[in-house]
């Protein structure tokens, strides 16, 4: 885990800003905020340079979610050919609690 944290720091050293839209654009990932999709809310696209997200998402998570793909970009882009990340929503669960 201490790689990620490093990494983490390391990409802030460089560019300077937390923003993570603006990393994103840096490193040349273009992020969409139109996944129309009950039951997902990112898809990374690593051949496509993209991050899909759900729009409308509260801002916490789609920070979260924008960082956990970016983090995907960043250690290990080379192996994953689509990562989806799902979070199933429950009648009665919270909707950024995974099931």
């Amino acid at each position: 885990m201490q790689h990620v944290v490093d990494e983490a720091l390391h990409l802030y050293s460089q560019h300077g800003s937390d923003d993570l839209d603006a990393l994103a654009e840096r490193l040349g990932i273009a992020v969409y905020d139109v996944l129309d999709a009950e039951h997902l809310t990112e898809i990374y696209f690593p051949d496509l340079r993209a991050i899909v997200l759900r729009p409308g998402l509260p801002a916490f998570q789609r920070r979260y979610l924008l960082a956990h793909a970016l983090g995907h970009h960043v250690l290990h882009r080379a192996a994953a050919r689509a990562f989806l990340h799902v979070h199933l929503l429950a009648q009665g669960a919270s909707e950024g609690d995974p099931q």
